[in-house]
């Protein structure tokens, strides 16, 4: 099960991420919402947990009621952005800056 701290970490990456989306973060969990803004949103949250905190796949998969493997997927696909494409690149700094700002603070 995931400790206080991290699920603490947790919210903070999913408001951070939410907030840079644009997205309600009530919504990010269900399959509702504009789908590419919030699926979008959804990958990066997953693969800052799973890369900062580090939360497990399977704690994933409970907490956004997916599966482990749909986890997987999305965090393969912003790994794969970050990788290859400005785009990611560009969101994936920001959101690292903000992450830094809030830890500070």
């Amino acid at each position: 099960d995931m400790k206080p701290k991290e699920y603490a970490k947790l919210v903070r990456i999913t408001e951070i991420v939410c907030e840079h989306f644009c997205c309600d973060k009530d919504l990010i969990y269900d399959k509702q919402g504009d789908y590419l803004r919030y699926s979008t949103a959804r990958h990066f949250i997953w693969y800052l947990a799973h890369y900062q905190i580090p939360v497990v796949i399977n704690e994933l998969s409970l907490v956004f009621k997916r599966k482990p493997n749909a986890i997987k997927k999305g965090i393969a696909k912003i790994k794969f952005g970050i990788g290859h494409e400005r785009y990611y690149q560009n969101i994936y700094n920001d959101l690292i800056e903000k992450l830094k700002i809030s830890d500070a603070g």
